[in-house]
Parts: C-alpha cells; structure tokens; sequence
C-alpha cells in the first residue's frame, strides 16, 4: 500500500490548526468541575449582577445618568464614561493606555496612572485575551471601564495576587493609538 505522505503532513497541519486556534483554553473542567462554557457564564452572570449592583454609583461618579454597559458575544463587558474623538484600535496598532486593574471586592491589583503610558500591541500574546477585545470597543481619547470574565483573563490560573478564576475590572485610558 502506498502512504500518500503530503496528505499525512497536510492533516497533521490543520489538526495543529484546530488546537491553536482554541483560545487557549481546554474544554476539561476546572478543578470546580466546570467546563470554559460553565466558567464563562458563571462569570457573565455575577458581572450582570455586579454592574446590577453598582451601576447607579458609577452613573453618579461620572455624573452621566445615561450611562449603561455593552456586552459582546465573547462575555465581555464595558462603559464608556468619555468618548474619544479618535480612531479605533486595529490588529497591529501600538496601544498607549492608563489603567487600574481591581478584582470584585474593589482589591487593586495593579495600575498604571503616572509616568508613561502602558504600551502593548492590539492583539499581540504580551496581553490577555480580554484587553485584545477590549482596546477595540474604545476610540483613542475615551475613557472607561472593561469587565473581563475569568476566562478572558488568566483563566483557571493564579496571577501574583490575582487568584485563579477571577474577574477582573479595568478602568482604563487609551491615551494614542499608532
């Protein structure tokens, strides 16, 4: 029987395709017992009940009453509180952001308010899955709030003091996009 090798070699690629492009998450549980779909919408459901919960304190802190949140299909969530007059990030552009990085329970984690401005490239590996989401909902110069599942996050990972299966809040500022 003849191996036809290039067909082999042609499978193997597309097979390595599949797991690649699985966003780095493995459909077996946690050590919960829950599932990437299960951590997911547990996640948007507490966000739903925490935005629920805050939303009126963000409204009065910003002094908007309009203010509401967005969601997308991938479980993120946002607000913009100060809409930018700028493009809106694309793969590829060097992104110049403020933030301030905070769990549920209000515990900051990490922030960069002074000095210079954070850089990264949109929809690099140097950042999370959600910031690569989530620079593209702002225009340069707008000023908000992103709401990161777990899973949009460091997942099923503890991240310094961040712990495992944590939603994170950022409230951010995307100074230049380049």
């Amino acid at each position: 029987m003849k191996v036809n090798w290039w067909a082999l070699a042609l499978l193997g690629i597309m097979a390595l395709g599949v797991v690649a492009c699985d966003g780095g998450e493995t459909p077996e549980p946690d050590d919960n017992g829950l599932t990437y779909a299960e951590r997911l919408k547990r996640d948007v459901d507490s966000l739903k009940v925490y935005l629920d919960d805050h939303l009126d304190s963000i409204r009065t802190v910003h002094n908007n009453p309009d203010l509401d949140y967005q969601e997308d299909s991938t479980g993120l969530m946002w607000i913009v509180y100060e809409e930018g007059a700028g493009p809106f990030a694309q793969d590829g552009d060097i992104a110049y952001t403020y933030y301030r990085g905070s769990l549920m329970n209000g515990a900051v984690f990490d922030q960069n308010l002074d000095g210079l401005p954070f850089q990264f490239t949109v929809a690099s590996s140097g950042v999370i899955q959600g910031w690569n989401i989530g620079i593209k909902k702002f225009q340069a110069g707008t000023r908000g709030y992103l709401f990161l599942p777990s899973p949009l996050a460091y997942g099923t990972q503890s991240q310094g003091t961040i712990p495992a299966n944590s939603i994170l809040i950022f409230n951010m500022e995307v100074v230049e996009l380049r």
